[in-house]
């Protein structure tokens, strides 16, 4: 079943479907957070493992939050299917905790096409992500 967002009548860049068939966010997959499937399987955790990602995203800060659900979610390999990553979260989750980073300098507002400054921005956090694993792999 394909389920239209909009119909709710809330600002589209608030809003985020959770579900594991692509199908259903079709009309507006910018605003998924893929999970797998859970049916009958009592050792699946992925909804709770995405609270504290959610939880960052409902902060008043976050103008929009497509920005930032298509940097967790990741295609895995021999498929197109979405899923969402924890540990990319996470690395997210303390970057936008970091008031040095390009987030807090109002780089990420919806806009149809990124401009120069978003693209720096983004080119900035990316740098910023890479040394934050670089980081914590010499702490390993």
């Amino acid at each position: 079943m394909v389920k239209d967002l909009t119909r709710l009548g809330r600002k589209i860049e608030n809003v985020i479907i959770i579900d594991n068939s692509a199908n259903s966010y079709y009309f507006q997959p910018e605003n998924a957070l893929p999970s797998l499937s859970w049916i009958k399987d009592r050792a699946d955790y992925e909804l709770k493992d995405m609270v504290p990602f959610l939880k960052k995203l409902a902060e008043p800060q976050v103008k929009d939050v497509r920005q930032f659900l298509s940097k967790v979610v990741d295609v895995t390999q021999g498929s197109k299917t979405p899923i969402f990553n924890r540990k990319k979260a996470g690395q997210l989750i303390k970057l936008m905790d970091d008031p040095s980073c390009p987030l807090h300098q109002g780089a990420y507002k919806a806009a149809d096409k990124p401009s120069l400054k978003q693209e720096i921005a983004r080119a900035q956090e990316e740098a910023y992500l890479r040394s934050l694993e670089a980081q914590e792999s010499r702490e390993k």
